[in-house]
């Protein structure tokens, strides 16, 4: 029975306790049903999602939804975007604040390991560096995160959805987001996003 023992460190990471009385962090994936945003599900319509919501948005167009949510611990904007009246993208733009710019990578390195946790190993991790300033500086990967000069991203995936965690950086200031797409819906989506480009050309 012992081995049916999990517990969850402070920095998300899944534990569990085997026989032996010791503890080994646990990489099996929590999820057995894929990857899914919230409870919803692709193509879904607006109605269907406020409906699933159940709060008033704060702000919302024809093809956009925006909350304020708490996810994974963090104070975040959750947002839906349509494609021709179809759910096609979501994402947690997190908006703690931070005096010391490294916190936000240990709150992305939560994330992670909450994503982990989750649906198991990342399938992709890029790692950029655009400018080497502060590479060899430990102590500021923040302020190379905030200035554009770093950026990390990590992916999950399964047949239907792609994830990506993102930590980017510009004019000093640091963004953190959890983004879903539909692989079935994206071609639609980027489409969508041409034709809106040539709009007034």
């Amino acid at each position: 029975m012992a081995d049916h023992f999990t517990a969850i460190s402070e920095d998300g990471i899944r534990f569990k306790l085997k026989k032996d009385g010791t503890w080994v962090a646990d990489t099996t994936p929590i999820s057995n049903n894929g990857i899914r945003f919230r409870t919803c599900d692709w193509g879904a319509s607006i109605a269907k999602i406020k409906a699933v919501e159940g709060q008033d948005s704060i702000h919302e167009t024809d093809d956009f939804l925006m909350y304020e949510v708490r996810v994974g611990g963090f104070p975040a904007n959750l947002v839906f975007k349509f494609v021709n009246g179809m759910f096609h993208a979501g994402w947690y733009s997190f908006k703690q604040e931070h005096a010391d710019r490294n916190d936000f990578l240990a709150d992305f390195d939560v994330l992670k390991n909450l994503m982990t946790t989750k649906y198991g190993k990342e399938a992709e991790i890029k790692d950029y560096w655009f400018n080497e300033l502060y590479r060899d500086d430990y102590a500021e990967r923040g302020l190379a995160i905030a200035a554009g000069h770093h950026s990390i991203f990590i992916k999950w995936d399964d047949l239907e959805t792609d994830v990506t965690l993102q930590i980017t950086g510009d004019n000093y200031e640091i963004s953190l987001m959890l983004i879903y797409k539909s692989k079935k819906l994206q071609a639609l989506a980027d489409a969508a996003s041409e034709r809106e480009k040539l709009v007034g050309l």
